[in-house]
């Protein structure tokens, strides 16, 4: 979650994931998919599964319009305004890494 309680950038494929889910009726499987694909906790993901039923959210790489070009250099922009979950989105969403990888890589950036 952003500082301002607003949830974080979620790549395009796992909203597609997310939203056939849902319209299944499977709200406990889309959780549990947020969780394995962000590392985030039971209540920030279902603040994510919550805010996708309204519509789509922000993909990672939107801080970054016009920024600097690296995927370091734009997670540490996001982790520096205080969104390390969104930092870490993105670091997987652009490399593939696992949730604890790119939490490892986002908490060494200088």
């Amino acid at each position: 979650m952003t500082p301002m309680g607003v949830p974080m950038a979620v790549p395009a494929a796992l909203q597609v994931r997310v939203r056939t889910l849902l319209g299944e009726n499977k709200p406990i499987l889309a959780v549990k998919e947020v969780r394995q694909a962000t590392g985030l906790g039971l209540r920030e993901a279902k603040q994510i599964v919550d805010a996708l039923r309204s519509g789509p959210l922000p993909e990672p790489g939107g801080y970054a319009s016009g920024g600097p070009g690296s995927v370091a250099e734009r997670a540490r922009q996001i982790r520096d305004t205080g969104d390390f979950a969104g930092a870490v989105a993105l670091v997987q969403a652009e490399t593939g890494m696992a949730a604890g990888d790119a939490e490892r890589f986002v908490a060494a950036l200088g």
